[in-house]
């Protein structure tokens, strides 16, 4: 706040001649640009380099991709029913055919999901905000298919697509 009579510093900056308020204000909007661009990154897709096994998580509004090269790999599954959509995240894991995948399976909803793959055997409820981890033989097949049986209907399904 200004005091009456008070006089304010002023100066030239890049040849913007302002007080050393306008000055301030100018630098912090700028270093909020900045960090506004170098943070917006919509990148859904996330490759794990050969041999090592990662965590992978994306944004929970975003269905994502994650992408493994490793033959054994570690990824968290995210459930979700934000605004009555109900999804898993990420939807859809590439991987080698053959893989041991680690599934770090958390319920981050406010209901019961489920984690079913049918041609594995895998039948898991998990009640809200609660985790478990599941440990998978992907096999051969190309497609292997997984959903919330609760949810099914609503869209909550995934895959795993395997090379």
């Amino acid at each position: 706040m200004r005091v009456p009579g008070e006089k304010l510093a002023t100066g030239t900056l890049s040849g913007y001649k302002g007080t050393d308020m306008s000055r301030s204000i100018c630098f912090v909007a700028l270093a909020l640009m900045v960090v506004g661009v170098a943070c917006s990154s919509n990148e859904s897709s996330l490759v794990a380099p050969s041999g090592s096994a990662p965590v992978v998580t994306a944004a929970p509004t975003v269905l994502g991709t994650a992408t493994f090269a490793a033959p054994n790999f570690t990824f968290v599954l995210n459930q979700h029913n934000a605004n009555g959509k109900f999804s898993f995240d990420p939807s859809t894991i590439n991987a080698p055919k053959g893989s041991t995948a680690t599934i770090e399976l958390t319920n981050a909803g406010s209901v019961k999901h489920n984690l079913t793959i049918k041609p594995l055997n895998v039948n898991q409820d998990l009640d809200p905000g609660k985790s478990m981890t599941l440990i998978v033989k992907l096999g051969t097949a190309t497609q292997v298919p997984f959903y919330c049986r609760f949810h099914k209907a609503s869209g909550m399904t995934g895959t795993f697509d395997l090379t």
